[in-house]
């Protein structure tokens, strides 16, 4: 279920996002451009106006792993499981591809009330998502676990896809509301990396 304490306060703004100078893109470019008093976020930081949820992985892509081989050698499932979900293999990736966490992320206690057809995996130091079911689009799922655990999801997955039954519920709209902030701020990261490419390099 989607936690409503991480929901972004809808507010007013301008078209696109400005930046303040010392501001960081998302690929650590500094952009220095200011406008209206509105600043664009910080990657790895949350936004004011929301309830702390962070832009950090929002260019976040998948990649491929092999779940087949390695346990627990190489990977193992980060949730303290019972001997029972152990036996039936709940929260066992079923799918070979992992998304990344943030860089500080902690498995909360409560992680599987914040998972959505989703488990948590260890991977050496580093913490993924990976899918525990599939067949159908997921899309969904992932920006809701993505959400949940305190992220704007990736924008990889903001292009919501129509199927019955989804995009009405409230639920259903915070991510949707989510998932267009993801892209906002993708976008205005795009925005002034080209305008910093033009002033750089004029024609």
């Amino acid at each position: 279920m989607l936690n409503p304490l991480w929901v972004p306060r809808k507010r007013q703004r301008p078209e696109g996002i400005a930046a303040t100078a010392g501001t960081t893109g998302p690929t650590g470019e500094t952009m220095s451009t200011k406008t209206n008093n509105t600043t664009s976020p910080q990657r790895g930081t949350t936004k004011e106006g929301s309830q702390k949820l962070s832009y950090e992985l929002i260019e976040a892509q998948p990649r491929d792993f092999d779940f087949s081989q390695g346990y627990p050698d190489d990977w193992d499932v980060a949730l303290d499981l019972t001997d029972e979900e152990l036996e039936n293999g709940d929260y066992s990736p079923m799918m070979n591809y992992i998304y990344p966490l943030g860089a500080a992320f902690a498995v909360p206690s409560d992680a599987r009330e914040r998972l959505a057809n989703m488990t948590i995996v260890r991977i050496g130091d580093e913490y993924f998502l990976a899918l525990t079911g599939g067949g159908m689009d997921m899309t969904w799922e992932i920006c809701e676990s993505y959400i949940n655990l305190g992220y704007y999801p990736p924008v990889q997955y903001c292009r919501l896809p129509r199927i019955s039954g989804r995009g009405e519920s409230a639920k259903d709209r915070q991510i949707i509301e989510c998932c267009n902030e993801s892209l906002r701020a993708a976008a205005g990261w795009y925005a002034q990396r080209l305008k910093d490419n033009q002033a750089r390099f004029p024609q």
